[in-house]
């Protein structure tokens, strides 16, 4: 980890409900929303780059900035996404390219995008099948009061899209884990960054009440891709912690193996266990500690060494 800083470490303010659920809108699908006694909080996701951990951290903790918090988070588990948008908020998909309310039509193709007239809607599961990006197409939240309410305007988004969106980083971020230190290849991965009207600029600090100089991002999406293209810039890497009932992706302080202290102590707890009861099924066998040395050598290399060995074997003759 680089101990400068290279690169602007302050951001622009989100705003986010305080509180979300998932829930079934009168279409039945399923949604991300803001509980309806939900307050408005502000969040700044890059304040994890004025405080990043220095060191290893006692207990596993994912959740100290949002784009590590996503790589780790189980999509398939509905309550690691409400516990991640109850600390972040929304991806607010509504303001990404890719992910924009959109309605296509065959008639209409101006760029490969498409256009649906009224007259025309009646039409459009004819040939929504062969349109590529109708998997992004945000549909319309129809709340209790009026219908035809837009994502942006009840702070929710579509849990289909979210997982979408979601997964589609934990690719990249997995693509970055694998290559390693190989500078070429990660050259090769940053075309993948979806860094569009992301800028350096002056900004308005809210709560300090002054102009500040930093990143202004339109999204919490944005944020957690100019996030981990700064931690390249920055040197830092990924790396899954070896504890076989953890591995959560982190970034190391040092040369750590494991993201936090307890980690580390429960796989070595671990690995003993299987070394020791290992042994003790080669002294029952009738093998001396120098034979049983030599055999656990070549299968557990260096962690078992001949005085613990000889101990054991002391407190079973026993």
């Amino acid at each position: 980890m680089s101990n400068e800083k290279s690169v602007f470490t302050k951001g622009s303010a989100l705003n986010i409900a305080s509180n979300y659920v998932i829930a079934p809108n009168k279409k039945g699908l399923k949604i991300i929303r803001a509980h309806k006694e939900a307050k408005t909080k502000k969040i700044k996701p890059l304040s994890y780059l004025n405080d990043k951990p220095d060191k290893q951290s006692k207990e596993p903790n994912i959740e100290y900035a949002p784009h590590i918090h996503l790589q780790n988070i189980n999509l398939n588990n509905k309550g690691e996404i409400l516990k991640f948008v109850n600390i972040w908020g929304l991806l607010h998909l509504w303001k990404v390219e890719n992910y924009k309310y959109k309605k296509w039509t065959e008639k209409s193709k101006i760029f490969g995008c498409y256009f649906i007239q009224k007259e025309e809607k009646k039409k459009e599961d004819d040939f929504l099948k062969d349109v590529p990006s109708e998997a992004y197409k945000f549909e319309e939240f129809q709340g209790d009061d009026e219908d035809c309410i837009p994502y942006c305007k009840k702070r929710c988004e579509p849990l289909k899209l979210f997982k979408n969106a979601a997964a589609e980083y934990q690719n990249l971020a997995r693509k970055i884990k694998s290559h390693g230190d190989n500078n070429n290849l990660l050259f090769d991965i940053t075309a993948e960054f979806k860094l569009k009207n992301v800028n350096p600029t002056p900004y308005y600090d809210e709560e300090r009440d002054e102009w500040d100089f930093g990143w202004e991002y339109p999204s919490l999406y944005h944020a957690i891709y100019l996030l981990t293209y700064l931690d390249l810039v920055e040197g830092d890497k990924y790396q899954k912690c070896e504890n076989d009932e953890c591995n959560n992706i982190f970034i190391p302080t040092n040369k750590n193996d494991y993201c936090s202290e307890n980690c580390r102590i429960a796989q070595n707890t671990r690995e003993s266990r299987i070394r020791k009861a290992k042994v003790e099924e080669l002294w029952k066998e009738g093998l001396s500690a120098k034979e049983t040395f030599e055999i656990m050598k070549e299968e557990f290399g260096t962690k078992t060494n001949l005085f613990q060995i000889e101990k054991w074997f002391k407190e079973w003759n026993n």
